[in-house]
């Protein structure tokens, strides 16, 4: 039995995929149609039978849009401006950037 096992960090869910043709992990990812995960190692290589375990991750992603502040970023979420300036090592934001909550 050879079967890999690859695990990936999904903001979203909790999955565990049997890979059903060869293909690399971008590719993979992108035909299952999976978004906001980490992806910790991009060359991949997988086999049929192969096993990707999609684990839901305790973090929340925020992406910044137009017209937001730390501090109405912070209400939505129920938490300061002053602690996502410290979890995101930040002082000011910026439209698309990602915000650890």
């Amino acid at each position: 039995m050879n079967e890999k096992v690859v695990f990936l960090e999904d903001f979203l869910l909790n999955e565990l995929y049997i890979v059903e043709e060869d293909c690399n992990i971008k590719e993979f990812v992108k035909k299952n149609a999976l978004k906001n995960f980490l992806l910790l190692y991009e060359n991949i290589n997988l086999k049929v039978g192969d096993y990707v375990f999609v684990k839901k991750n305790k973090n929340t992603i925020h992406i910044v849009r137009p017209n937001e502040t730390l501090d109405s970023i912070a209400m939505l979420y129920n938490t300061t401006a002053k602690n996502l300036m410290v979890k995101n090592n930040i002082k000011k934001v910026f439209i698309g950037q990602q915000l650890l909550i």
